[in-house]
């Protein structure tokens, strides 16, 4: 009883000590995990089998597995050729089970790794079904030098070793820019002492850029090797992004206001999450800060009809016109400011021309590069795309069919926004396999390939149903009757819906004489209006002489200050009701998706700590019933290390950051604000009040998308990117689309252009097209997309860079840089030798299942030769041969 108590008090000692290596996570705020250890910047999940409730099935069987191995390793041997890998694996190419193949190729993975200087060390998961590898620099080794000096990393220069007298133009460095913001400089890493120590995320990438030089990490993957790999989350960047980025509270100006447009909170999602997602969220924020003046403005268009103002129809109608115009500026400006922006960050974080450095694609086939079958597919790519056009405007006829009763009409928003979202989710879902046809190198011209399938298409499905509404659909729902009375009853209803009819103010010699509804006599002939001159800009005759209402037709009438008489269209009501639910939808949807990736985690989670607890309830009723701590069942010792959660665990059940998956993406977010904005810019003009609700939407969304990258999203590897990329160019078309959409709204939509003939619209049309497109050039030719400061610095450094080149070649042996050695030894550190508890872990099973022998004469040799314990011999050779 005495040593019982003893251990207890021993235990509560050592939870005092680790209670400092635990923290709680917003995800997990029930229970902290512990930290890993210090040091360590990247996770490999090696999948378990299934006998220890693991994914891989131990005795299946490996027929080629030499071929298995070329798929996996990418390295080469000198000069070139293929890799001896396999053969020093698998030297007899025979079959073997599971177990003999994940182990022999996990211990050559690891042991490559560290060949590299990557420290390696492990564990099992709590649940024991996965294989936590943790991965981590070895600093200051002459193993790390040599694997960064020959990846090609652009590293940043030392001040203390940069000489001013080499700069042209400035006697400082680093130089500033406009912004006075400090710029280094960046050249190629050689391994000297000029360049500044690595940064955490710089290690990263050195070591996932390794991963991808010498393994195909898909099929890794795919053959079960790995099940997982991510950058190590760090709980102190996550805490500090809940307390200001991704917090909901009104602490922050506006409650919602995103600050990190520039300053500290946009370097630490840089040095945490890489400037890819970094430019994203820039943009993000600049976006909804040059919101706010829209927003305003719109406001006051708005008021243009208040009758305290007394402004004249005329007046009210330029103002619009006015405000078409500055939205087309507006949105141009913000597309150039952005530009120029990015242009200064890409020239402070090194990122210029980075995409160069790529590795291939796991899935790039070179021998297909300028034949037909390249060809033929980009052709079946837009036959694919035709027809699920034509899918779709079928889909968008029927909704307008179904939708066009007295009953159903006021819903046709609601089904609009529901055929929008269902065909732009099912395109989303062949969009991948389209890109994946198109053979592409590297992930950069993967993602500019997808994005090229997924935008115009996308963008297609969300504005043709708003252009109908806008264009066509005064002429595919007219009304014909044989007198305008009748045409106005059946368009308006009878005596019974009298409310459908709009309060019409009811003239007779330009006097206004009263207001009344509709009334009908006993034979249904209409008497309570004596004139419909509200219908006139709406009525036309057809070529069968019957009186037609077009289908835009006035629902509300009235009187301005000047007795002028204005009316609101069934048409514009639409528009403006449609796009108000949409945007509304789109962000209640944002919403949903992030709760339902909380609640998917939080269960996953739940599920592998309940495993654990079931498992550990009787270890520690043996140790609380046995004064020895050991089993009374078997007299065995038990093991009193208590196992924890880990922050790596817990990261694993996150949602990864990658296309189709619960933690976004790029390219989805992106998506999603390209929608957005070309609605706004393309019918703002149409409808002004879709301003405010834009703004409120995109502010509350943002903070959805911060939360979700701290919370849910699996830490994504922090990739460098020059920019948004081929996003620059999506929305830099959506402008030249908004100018001729705001232009055919004028003239075709809008009194009084609306209704003239049809050659003085065309006339209109043109010339206000080209006026706007004018427009839009000038701004781009005033504000050069490279800054002039941006350019000046490009130079200097330039010059830096090669004199300092030119001294290393005069001065000393002028290395060259080449790219990871393959296959040779020279230049790699001495083989280390992995640890025995991480060989043990990575067995998939609790011992070697062997080698399957086919029946050959090979086979009988060996038998004759090695006697009746042939098969036993060479199971444990191969065990041996592994280890």
């Amino acid at each position: 009883m005495l040593m019982a108590s003893q251990r207890m008090l021993h235990r509560g000692m050592m939870d005092a000590e680790e209670e400092s290596q635990r923290v709680t996570l917003p995800l997990n705020d029930s229970e902290p995990v512990k930290r890993e250890k210090r040091g360590t910047d990247y996770v490999l999940v090696f999948p378990l089998g299934q006998s220890m409730s693991g994914i891989v099935n131990e005795d299946d069987d490996v027929e080629n597995p030499q071929e298995r191995c070329r798929e996996i390793f990418r390295q080469r041997g000198p000069g070139n050729k293929e890799s001896l890998i396999p053969q020093e694996l698998f030297p007899f190419n025979e079959p073997v089970t599971q177990d003999v193949f994940q182990h022999k190729v996990r211990i050559k993975v690891l042991q490559m790794l560290m060949q590299y200087g990557i420290a390696v060390h492990g564990y099992r998961s709590i649940d024991h079904d996965e294989m936590f590898i943790l991965l981590g620099i070895s600093k200051g080794s002459e193993a790390t030098r040599n694997t960064a000096k020959s990846l090609d990393i652009m590293a940043r220069i030392h001040p203390d070793h940069v000489d001013p007298c080499l700069l042209r133009g400035s006697d400082e460095y680093p130089m500033k820019n406009a912004n006075e913001e400090e710029v280094p400089a960046y050249m190629l890493y050689d391994g000297s002492e000029r360049f500044e120590n690595f940064r955490k995320i710089d290690e990263i990438r050195i070591i996932d850029r390794v991963l991808h030089e010498c393994f195909h990490t898909h099929k890794l993957a795919t053959h079960h090797v790995i099940e997982k790999a991510f950058p190590l989350a760090s709980d102190g960047h996550l805490l500090g992004f809940m307390d200001d980025w991704a917090n909901f509270s009104c602490r922050n100006a506006f409650g919602f206001w995103p600050p990190e447009s520039r300053g500290e909170i946009v370097e630490r999602i840089r040095t945490y999450y890489g400037e890819y997602i970094a430019f994203f969220f820039m943009w993000y924020a600049n976006y909804i800060r040059y919101l706010i003046p829209l927003a305003i403005t719109s406001v006051l268009v708005l008021a243009r009809r208040l009758p305290l103002l007394r402004l004249p129809l005329w007046w009210q109608r330029y103002i619009q016109i006015v405000y078409t115009g500055g939205v087309i500026l507006w949105a141009t400006t913000f597309n150039k400011l952005t530009t120029r922006s990015f242009a200064r960050s890409v020239q402070i974080w090194g990122t210029k021309n980075i995409d160069n450095v790529e590795v291939h694609r796991a899935e790039f086939r070179p021998e297909l590069g300028g034949t037909w079958s390249i060809i033929i597919r980009n052709i079946a790519v837009g036959g694919v795309m035709l027809l699920y056009v034509l899918v779709f405007v079928g889909a968008a006829a029927l909704n307008t069919t179904l939708m066009s009763g007295p009953v159903w009409g006021k819903y046709e928003s609601i089904g609009t926004t529901v055929i929008i979202m269902v065909f732009n989710l099912g395109w989303s879902s062949i969009a991948p396999l389209l890109a994946n046809w198109q053979n592409h190198r590297t992930n950069s011209r993967y993602e500019e390939g997808l994005v090229k399938i997924l935008a115009p298409m996308k963008l297609f499905l969300t504005l043709v149903p708003f252009l109908k509404m806008a264009f066509l659909r005064r002429f595919t729902h007219r009304t014909c009757a044989p007198t305008l009375a009748e045409a106005a009853k059946e368009v308006y209803g009878t005596v019974e819906s009298v409310s459908s009819w709009p309060p019409v103010m009811v003239w007779a010699n330009q006097t206004l004489i009263g207001s009344t509804q509709p009334v009908w006599d006993e034979d249904g002939s209409l008497k309570g209006v004596p004139d419909l001159a509200f219908l006139d800009p709406y009525k036309y005759t057809d070529s069968a002489g019957q009186a037609c209402i077009k289908g835009c037709y006035p629902i509300h009438c009235g009187l301005d200050a000047y007795g002028d008489l204005h009316c609101m269209s069934n048409c514009s009501n639409l528009l403006d009701k449609s796009l108000i639910t949409f945007y509304l939808s789109h962000a209640a949807c944002t919403l949903a998706f992030v709760i339902i990736a909380i609640a998917l985690t939080k269960f996953d989670i739940y599920r592998e700590r309940s495993k654990h607890r079931t498992a550990a309830q009787g270890f520690w009723n043996l140790l609380s019933n046995d004064e020895e701590g050991k089993n009374p069942e078997t007299g065995s010792p038990v093991n009193c290390v208590r196992e924890e959660y880990t922050l790596a665990q817990l990261q694993a059940k996150m949602m990864g950051y990658k296309y189709g998956s619960w933690g976004g993406s790029r390219e989805e977010d992106f998506m999603e604000l390209a929608i957005s904005f070309a609605l706004l810019t393309c019918f703002s003009a149409q409808v002004p009040s879709m301003a405010i609700p834009s703004l409120i939407c995109n502010i509350a969304e943002y903070r959805f998308l911060a939360f979700r990258m701290v919370a849910v999203t699996q830490r994504p590897f922090p990739q460098a990117s020059e920019g948004i990329g081929i996003w620059q160019e999506v929305f830099d078309a959506i402008c030249f689309c908004a100018v001729i959409v705001n232009c055919a709204l004028f003239v075709f939509s809008q009194s009084p252009m609306d209704h003239a003939n049809h050659e003085n619209q065309y006339i209109w049309f043109i010339a206000l097209e080209n006026v706007g497109i004018l427009l839009a050039v000038g701004v781009s030719i005033f504000m050069s997309s490279m800054p002039l400061d941006v350019r000046n610095i490009a130079e200097s450094y330039s010059r830096l860079v090669a004199r300092i080149r030119f001294s290393d070649a005069g001065g000393s042996e002028g290395e060259t840089h080449r790219t990871l050695p393959v296959g040779s030894v020279e230049n790699k550190p001495k083989e280390t030798t992995l640890d025995e508890q991480i060989v043990k872990g990575l067995r998939i099973s609790d011992g070697m299942r062997g080698i399957k022998r086919r029946v050959s004469y090979v086979q009988s040799f060996r038998a004759v030769a090695c006697g009746s314990g042939a098969t036993e011999s060479g199971s444990e050779s191969s065990s041996s041969e592994g280890s």
